[in-house]
């Protein structure tokens, strides 16, 4: 089980990244403020996000935002960062 307190999304704000085809949206953490991420693949795959285009990647992530957030904090909990600090969900996270 995950440790809801570990990482919260306070600020339900989020947006597309056309060029990494990433949607972002914050945590934040005792530590502070973490950028999350989710891949446009693992939308596709998993949400219904059809279509490398902001509408249908952030329709696909607000409709499916409860399991998304679930999955950054099973990859916070595991130590699962990128070599920035950031929090990126994949296909394989799901």
């Amino acid at each position: 089980m995950v440790e809801r307190s570990a990482i919260e999304f306070p600020e339900k704000v989020e947006r597309y990244d056309f060029d990494r085809d990433l949607v972002l949206f914050a945590g934040k953490t005792p530590e502070g403020e973490i950028t999350c991420a989710i891949s446009g693949e693992a939308l596709e795959n998993h949400f219904g996000g059809r279509g490398s285009n902001a509408r249908a990647r952030l329709a696909a992530f607000r409709a499916n935002r409860s399991a998304i957030e679930y999955a950054a904090r099973r990859k916070l909990a595991a130590r699962e960062r990128e070599t920035d600090g950031s929090i990126l969900v994949k296909s394989m996270d799901i």
